[in-house]
């Protein structure tokens, strides 16, 4: 079982956030369309997430991203080949879900430079393109 075969099981439409940190500033445009890279990428459910996530990176420029309404895959913490298969297990407090490549959100708010010295971050608000 891959990751992206269990990301093509929707099972759920959320309010999802995601957090980058990188060394780099990012291109985040408002009207322009995420690049997920033709990746399945992993998010967390805004509404159930127990403990805040952690990025895997650690820079110094950190990026909060949340998308509402989005198609995604619940990760099943009580499957044991689902939670071997992601490296998920003892994750439960995250609220893992799973979004897959061809998904299409347009940017709709990047915070400026100023709410970046001010929160720590810049928050990224995105929707779902529905084609």
């Amino acid at each position: 079982m891959t990751k992206l075969e269990i990301a093509k099981n929707i099972n759920a439409i959320k309010d999802l956030g995601r957090i980058i940190a990188t060394n780099w500033e990012m291109d985040f445009v408002e009207g322009g369309i995420y690049d997920n890279k033709g990746n399945v990428e992993s998010w967390t459910d805004r509404d159930n997430s127990k403990v805040a996530f952690k990025p895997e990176s650690t820079g110094t420029i950190t990026y909060v991203l949340q998308c509402n309404k989005v198609p995604c895959h619940v990760v099943d913490y009580t499957s044991t080949d689902e939670t071997r298969a992601l490296g998920a297990t003892g994750c439960e407090d995250e609220a893992e879900c799973l979004v897959l490549p061809e998904t299409k959100m347009i940017i709709t708010y990047v915070s400026t430079e100023d709410d970046f010295n001010e929160m720590g971050y810049y928050l990224v608000e995105m929707e779902i393109v529905n084609e």
